[in-house]
């Protein structure tokens, strides 16, 4: 089974604006990680979506870039959000990422690095650890095995399935999790939690490390 065009799939869903309700409802997991950071951190936001915890970061300060492979949401954002201290920007995180080294002190990614198979994922966590500076954080969250959406899809490659919808999606556990950080961050927290998505329960693995 070939995988269905995601960012074709993600620029229709945003352009018939079905995550524009939750443009103002920041996650639970950047309320947690925020907590965390330096004052006037620099941000890079993986897969921003609506924008709404970029948002969220540069209330409390930060600088933020937030970057999507969806153009639409990107153009949208451009257009609905004006704050100084975030930029919004086209990127598709699989590519090599043209950042400087050692420039952010904080990568986070919500739900944004469980769409590829195992040896892009490698890649993308590989590329993170380059931009980011010492120590600092790399904060995503990414669904479980333990999700029931699990079960509905067809697995095109070790824990990568694709629903009847078309939508790509790599379950994680928390020793897959242990195992793309190894040699690269030093895990401050990592664990599993059930918790409410779009009004429905999903079951999230949330990680907080740090580069070594």
């Amino acid at each position: 089974m070939n995988i269905p065009d995601q960012k074709q799939m993600w620029n229709t869903k945003h352009g018939a604006g079905e995550h524009a309700t939750h443009r103002d409802s920041p996650a639970e997991f950047v309320i947690e990680v925020e907590k965390l950071l330096p004052r006037s951190s620099k941000i890079l936001d993986f897969g921003c979506g609506v924008g709404s915890d970029a948002v969220y970061f540069a209330k409390q300060g930060h600088s933020v870039l937030a970057t999507d492979f969806s153009e639409m949401v990107i153009e949208q954002n451009r257009s609905l959000i004006n704050l100084p201290n975030v930029q919004f920007s086209v990127q598709d995180i699989t590519a090599p990422l043209n950042y400087p080294l050692n420039n952010f002190d904080v990568v986070y990614a919500h739900l944004s690095i469980h769409y590829f198979d195992n040896e892009t994922t490698i890649k993308i966590v590989q590329e993170i650890h380059k931009v980011l500076r010492q120590g600092g954080v790399f904060a995503f969250a990414c669904k479980s095995v333990n999700d029931k959406d699990n079960a509905n899809g067809e697995e095109v490659s070790p824990g990568l399935f694709v629903s009847k919808t078309g939508h790509a999606r790599h379950f994680f556990t928390l020793e897959y999790a242990k195992e793309l950080l190894y040699g690269l961050f030093e895990v401050k927290s990592l664990e599993e939690k059930e918790m409410k998505y779009f009004a429905k329960s999903s079951t999230i693995i949330y990680c907080i490390a740090n580069k070594i």
